[in-house]
C-alpha cells in the first residue's frame, strides 16, 4: 500500500499560483514569487507550452502566423495540475491558484 505524502508545515508562507491567461510578464511574476503554469498551444502541428514569451518572441509567433501556420490552443492537462498540486501538497506550503 502507498503511503500519503507528509506535509512539511511552513508558516506564514502561502503560494499564489496563476497560468499565462493572466499576462504576467516573468519579470512581474519572479517579483511577486508568483508560480505560473504555462497553457499549451499547438504551431504547425507541433505542440509548445506558453512561456510568456520566453522561448519565441511575439513577433516570430505572429510572422509565423502572418506566414500561413496554424494555431489552436488547449487547456493546462489535468495531469499536469495533479502533478503540480500535489507537489505543492507535499510541500506542506497552502496554494492558491487564481
Amino acid at each position: 500500500m502507498e503511503k500519503a505524502p507528509v506535509a512539511i508545515e511552513r508558516p506564514g508562507k502561502c503560494r499564489i499560483v496563476i497560468d499565462t491567461c493572466a499576462d504576467l510578464s516573468p519579470e512581474v511574476a519572479a517579483t511577486l514569487d508568483v508560480d505560473i503554469l504555462g497553457f499549451p498551444y499547438i504551431l504547425d502541428g507541433e505542440e509548445f507550452t506558453d512561456d510568456i514569451w520566453t522561448s519565441i518572441t511575439p513577433k516570430e509567433f505572429y510572422d509565423k502566423l502572418r506566414a500561413g501556420s496554424k494555431a489552436s490552443t488547449s487547456a493546462v492537462s489535468l495531469g499536469r495540475y495533479i502533478e503540480f498540486f500535489t507537489q505543492c501538497a507535499e510541500e506542506g506550503t497552502p496554494t492558491v491558484y487564481l
